[in-house]
């Protein structure tokens, strides 16, 4: 069961359809009308309990990080629901619920989803398919391409017209061969956000310790790379900014 968030502007997002994910199973869904009743009666700290406990179970199910997402917003907590919001996304990149609060949420935090620079229609299409699909459907083409070039080199037999549509079909599977690869591998080399600032004005430290002078402060929410983990220090950076820096872990969210 899907929740929203009752605002002017979450009201106005689009509904998209969810791609096949590790959903909860039958019996999780006395839980998660639950959760959902807690939710639409304002008791969020419950609501967050349950649907952290369902998503132990079934942590790739897209739904269950966007409902919770929602619970630790109203519950003003900016930080998990941006790590949650992300989960959702990163999950189902055409869930336009889960990409419209992600960029609500993500506002909050001095940031914003797409690029700037970029038109909002390119950056959609480029994020239309997960990793997981990108990568699926390359291996797909990859093996009938191989299955159809071993046709085609061990019958020499087949007659002109058919030998010429098996040429046609085996220049056209090595196009989107290519084409799914480089765009699978070009994705997968762009920087990821690996966590997000737990807490508000998070002091950035130059080296990891306390007494390395402060660098710069980042606001609750906003998310990070991660470069190097070193005795309860992270490295992290903004790629936006172009800064690195040092922080504890433990004003860290760490995105799975």
């Amino acid at each position: 069961m899907r929740l929203l968030l009752p605002t002017l502007l979450l009201l106005a997002a689009p509904l998209c359809a969810q791609a096949p994910s590790a959903a909860p199973s039958r019996s999780s869904g006395t839980e998660e009308a639950q959760a959902a009743e807690l939710y639409e009666t304002g008791k969020y700290p419950q609501a967050i309990s349950l649907y952290e406990n369902l998503l132990a179970r079934f942590p790739r199910s897209p739904e269950l990080h966007y409902n919770l997402g929602n619970c630790y917003f109203k519950n003003g907590k900016l930080a998990p629901a941006i790590l949650h919001y992300q989960q959702a996304y990163h999950l189902n990149p055409r869930d336009a619920d889960a990409r419209f609060n992600l960029e609500f949420a993500l506002k909050r935090a001095g940031e914003t989803l797409v690029p700037e620079g970029v038109p909002q229609p390119l950056h959609r299409l480029w994020t239309s398919l997960s990793l997981g699909e990108l990568r699926g459907a390359f291996l797909f083409v990859y093996w009938v391409l191989a299955l159809w070039l071993a046709i085609f080199l061990w019958r020499p037999q087949l007659p002109g017209l058919r030998r010429s549509l098996s040429r046609q079909t085996l220049a056209g599977l090595g196009v989107l061969g290519i084409f799914l690869g480089l765009w699978w591998g070009i994705r997968k080399h762009q920087p990821q956000p690996h966590g997000v600032i737990a807490e508000a004005d998070a002091t950035v430290h130059s080296g990891p310790r306390k007494n390395f002078p402060a660098s710069f402060t980042l606001p609750e929410g906003r998310r990070v790379q991660i470069l190097d983990p070193r005795n309860g220090w992270l490295e992290i950076g903004v790629p936006q900014e172009g800064l690195k820096g040092w922080i504890p872990q433990e004003k860290v969210l760490r995105i799975p």
